[in-house]
């Protein structure tokens, strides 16, 4: 993306593995951080709240898991990374992404 503004030129490059194909440990832990500054709104944000809610709701049995938003501060949804079994924090961390 090229900035008029600043006349500088940003790349986001992901690579994203053939899940299907590893076999992820019960112990695997996801940060998941999340871009919520106004550069977000709209098409951006509904796009981001609908992964992130799929990913939610397949995450490993037994993994570990947490959200970090970002703007202008930032602010982790846990002190401390949750079961993806505590049904409290799946719970909690849905409401959010809605």
């Amino acid at each position: 993306e090229k900035s008029i503004a600043y006349s500088n030129i940003a790349m986001m490059l992901s690579i994203v593995p053939n899940v299907t194909d590893i076999r992820l440990k019960s112990n695997s832990e996801f940060i998941f951080v999340v871009d919520r500054s106004a550069s977000m709104e709209g098409l951006k944000m509904d796009q981001t709240r609908k992964a992130l809610e799929q990913i939610l709701a397949t995450l490993p049995e037994g993994s570990l898991f947490n959200i970090i938003g970002f703007g202008s501060n930032y602010k982790s949804m846990f002190d401390e990374s949750q079961l993806q079994s505590n049904t409290a924090a799946m719970l909690k961390a849905n409401n959010y992404v809605r």
